[in-house]
């Protein structure tokens, strides 16, 4: 279907007909210009990665989708997850079991040139995750509510004092390990 054209951004696993496992990023080959297409030597402009992870989430291959990790969302100084957490947000994903938003590195940007945006409106949509592993510049955690949950682990440039009264006041009954890594986040807004 229409994953067929992107298959730059996705690396999948399958099991008995289903993914389960998916990680999607956009490559670096796909920029503001468009991604030259080697056989008719045109440019073409990729969708935006959260388009594409709802044709993923919404794809009934995909029913069964265990582990889910986005890359880069934009390689330039605004790379953000706001509208990756609204897509999977608007969807309801009880197979989903571990998640992982923010798997790139130095080469595709800055840490602290990334933000998670607000995460709040996924929360209810994963009722049996397990796992969660967040890394960007900043983030807006909101209410955590994840009756499953037994691994965070957080790596951060800077916390400021509402996502660090979020994680001490979120509701997660399951919990086992709990990993903040938390760097040194320039002005005012930093954990004190």
């Amino acid at each position: 279907g229409k994953l067929a054209d992107e298959s730059k951004m996705l690396d999948l696993e399958w099991h008995a007909g289903f993914i389960t496992k998916a990680r999607i990023a956009t490559p670096s080959e796909y920029d503001d210009d468009g991604d030259e297409d080697e056989t008719e030597g045109e440019k073409r402009t990729s969708p935006p990665l959260e388009k594409v992870l709802g044709w993923l989430l919404d794809s009934p291959s995909a029913r069964f989708l265990r582990e889910l990790t986005v890359g880069i969302v934009i390689r330039d100084d605004e790379n953000s997850y706001g509208n990756v957490a609204k897509a999977i947000g608007s969807r309801y994903l009880p197979s989903l079991r571990s998640l992982f938003l923010g798997d790139f590195t130095y080469e595709d940007t800055e840490l602290n040139w990334s933000t998670l945006g607000n995460l709040e409106p996924m929360y209810a949509a994963l009722p049996n995750l397990e796992r969660l592993k967040l890394r960007s510049g900043s983030m807006k955690l909101g209410t955590i509510v994840l009756p499953k949950l037994r691994e965070l682990t957080v790596i951060t440039g800077g916390m400021d004092a509402k996502a660090a009264r979020a994680i001490a006041s979120a509701q997660w009954p399951s919990l086992e390990v709990m990993s903040l890594q938390i760097g040194p986040e320039p002005g005012p807004a930093a954990l004190q």
